[in-house]
């Protein structure tokens, strides 16, 4: 025999033991869909940079389509709809997302004039669920972005003015040579960090322009320009 009280007690400790194991077994549930999420595109993703800002979804599924089956093409847009210059493209297969790398890595897209970059999606799962459709930045975008042997030819150049644009750099820089490609970097916020890497034809032209612009004054500010020592 208990009591009124102590059956209360009892009942209570039940229901709350009860909810306890069922928020728990919510909480396994939800972490087995991340984790079967992430892993089904594992290696099937690839990263895309150095975009035309009026490359659509569309365009670049088009273009990437050669290397595999394109099942999903995303250009990442800021809050204002302009776009961040780069996306991602999820394929069938692994294998389909090498061939992509392998091969369209240095291409043109449709009618723009700039070689994007494709390399493996480092953030496959965690960056398509935070994306805009809400990408984050990578924090070393405009490092290691080309593939191949781009040594003697690619430069770095730090503190830059925060409006500078891919453009602006470009347009600086090519007065020194043949300019294959101009990237800004930014933080995962989206904001420039005041750095960027310039891409030259050849080694020459790059060592020009790293005599003339380190140390120049750029809109009020001391560049600091080097070889870019992750080319």
């Amino acid at each position: 025999w208990k009591c009124s009280i102590c059956r209360t007690k009892s009942v209570q400790g039940k229901k709350h033991t009860s909810t306890m194991s069922l928020e728990s077994k919510l909480d396994r549930d939800l972490d087995d869909i991340k984790n079967e999420n992430n892993n089904s595109s594992t290696g099937k993703r690839v990263y895309v940079g150095n975009l035309s800002w009026k490359t659509s979804w569309q365009d670049l599924k088009d273009h990437m389509r050669s290397a595999g089956n394109v099942v999903y093409a995303d250009v990442f847009r800021d809050d204002i709809g302009r776009s961040k210059g780069c996306g991602i493209v999820e394929f069938s297969n692994p294998e389909e997302a090498t061939n992509a790398i392998q091969t369209l890595n240095d291409t043109k897209i449709q009618d723009t004039d700039r070689l994007i970059f494709v390399r493996e999606d480092r953030e496959s799962g965690n960056r398509h669920n935070n994306s805009s459709r809400g990408y984050r930045r990578n924090n070393n975008y405009g490092h290691n972005n080309g593939g191949g042997n781009h040594q003697g030819r690619k430069i770095f150049v730090g503190n830059l003015p925060w409006n500078t644009t891919w453009q602006i750099l470009k347009d600086l820089c090519k007065e020194y040579g043949d300019v294959a490609r101009a990237d800004i970097m930014y933080g995962y916020d989206g904001r420039s960090k005041g750095q960027g890497t310039v891409l030259f034809e050849n080694e020459e032209d790059a060592q020009a322009a790293i005599s003339a612009l380190n140390e120049y004054e750029f809109e009020g500010r001391t560049l600091n320009v080097h070889e870019d020592k992750y080319a």
